[in-house]
């Protein structure tokens, strides 16, 4: 068959028969070692060490293929990160994930679940997107109190935050640490954000002081904060609007929206009260 057929059967295989057909056709290996690398995920397990993953990033052809890097921490029962328990191991994988990200030159997007990341790990992920786009994903995760961005023209495009609302004193300490490191977050990459998505069951979550940027896309709690409704005058290129949690509590707001506001708004997802 010509090879833009064979590769594009390639792309619908697992990974189990991606290993098998590597081994079995010389000529295609390379390809299909690009399809079977795309993706790493990094598991911070009690069971694994830093020496397995100094062998993951050793593996052949792995800095060029990479293009979805996930880190997932353990969690408690109720999902956040279990940073009692976090061992000196722990650290130390972040130190090496850290040390090779800036060499995964395909890297395009890159997803922290459940785990409370050192600023080594933090610098090493934002470094990278200084000079390249990038998609990031946030879940349930704790950050540094006073984490200090290392550029203020950051190109994150994409943006999805979850920040849950769970119950107990640390609990809190967590989501106002994750709701306080957003703002922040959207500030140093205003210049080229366009898709923000934030899932937080809090309806008191405040991003909206920030002029700079014009997104093409957002998902957001309801809320009877006014700046939201100034937020959203200013944003003239917005495309798509999702709206959460827009119950009885804090219908009305869309009200103050004028006719000319959201001029460019091709789709919009709210209840009927605000939709109306």
């Amino acid at each position: 068959m010509p090879l833009e057929l064979v590769l594009a059967v390639v792309q619908l295989l697992g990974n189990g028969d991606l290993r098998r057909f590597s081994l079995v056709c010389r000529p295609l290996r390379p390809y299909c070692q690009a399809a079977l690398l795309q993706t790493c995920t990094v598991l911070i397990t009690l069971e694994r060490s830093v020496e397995e993953y100094c062998v993951l990033f050793q593996t052949p052809h792995f800095n060029e293929s990479i293009r979805f890097l996930s880190i997932r921490g353990r969690v408690l029962p109720d999902d956040i990160p279990d940073s009692n328990n976090s061992s000196g191991d722990d650290q130390a994988i972040f130190a090496e994930v850290a040390g090779h990200i800036p060499t995964l030159r395909g890297l395009q997007c890159i997803e922290m679940s459940r785990v409370e990341p050192d600023i080594l790990l933090l610098d090493a992920i934002f470094r990278s997107t200084v000079n390249k786009p990038m998609r990031l994903l946030l879940s349930f995760n704790t950050y540094p109190e006073e984490y200090t961005f290392p550029s203020k023209d950051l190109k994150i495009y994409h943006i999805k935050v979850y920040v849950k609302r769970v119950h107990g004193s640390r609990s809190k300490l967590y989501a106002a640490t994750a709701r306080l490191f957003l703002p922040r977050l959207v500030s140093a990459c205003a210049a080229t954000l366009s898709s923000l998505h934030i899932y937080d069951d809090h309806t008191y979550t405040n991003v909206w002081d920030i002029s700079s940027v014009q997104l093409r896309s957002l998902t957001v709690t309801a809320t009877r904060d006014p700046s939201l409704v100034a937020f959203l005058q200013s944003q003239a290129y917005l495309e798509e609007l999702i709206i959460r949690h827009d119950d009885s509590g804090v219908e009305g707001w869309a009200s103050k929206l004028s006719g000319s506001d959201l001029p460019n708004l091709r789709s919009v997802t709210a209840s009927f009260g605000s939709l109306r």
